[in-house]
């Protein structure tokens, strides 16, 4: 099955990169992604494309072999966040968190938690009064 594989699609893929790439196509890349995933199982027989498609030949190798290196580098760096997501850390309780104290505007206090000098009423007449930006929207 390999071999009639490589012999059956590999001249299609070659014809139809060349006519792209006389195109200048942008789906030249996604041409070489197909490619590229079609035979990344069957490295050894890369080899076996013809002497005429050697740019071909060198690219697939090329790109088979950044994909096992980027495929390795992502597998370690999962390890590596999961052996530290997992070295038995657990989330804390919401209930052991601090939250900060919001002081209470109602007392003799005013903005953040000065002693007001305004009485209350004056203060309350300004809470009920509109703005012009209020009208706005």
């Amino acid at each position: 099955m390999r071999k009639t594989l490589i012999q059956n699609t590999i001249p299609i893929f070659i014809e139809l990169e060349r006519l792209l790439e006389s195109k200048k196509s942008p789906l030249t890349g996604s041409l070489m992604d197909c490619l590229r995933l079609l035979l990344k199982d069957y490295t050894n027989e890369i080899d076996e494309i013809s002497v005429a498609h050697k740019q071909l030949q060198r690219e697939l190798l090329y790109d088979s072999i950044n994909m096992n290196l980027q495929r390795r580098c992502s597998e370690a760096t999962a390890r590596s966040v999961l052996k530290d997501v997992n070295k038995g850390t657990s989330t804390p309780a919401l209930s052991s968190l601090k939250v900060p104290k919001v002081k209470s505007c109602n007392g003799p206090t005013g903005s953040g938690g000065a002693p007001s000098n305004r009485p209350r009423e004056v203060m309350e007449s300004l809470r009920r009064q509109p703005f012009s930006s209020d009208d706005e929207g």
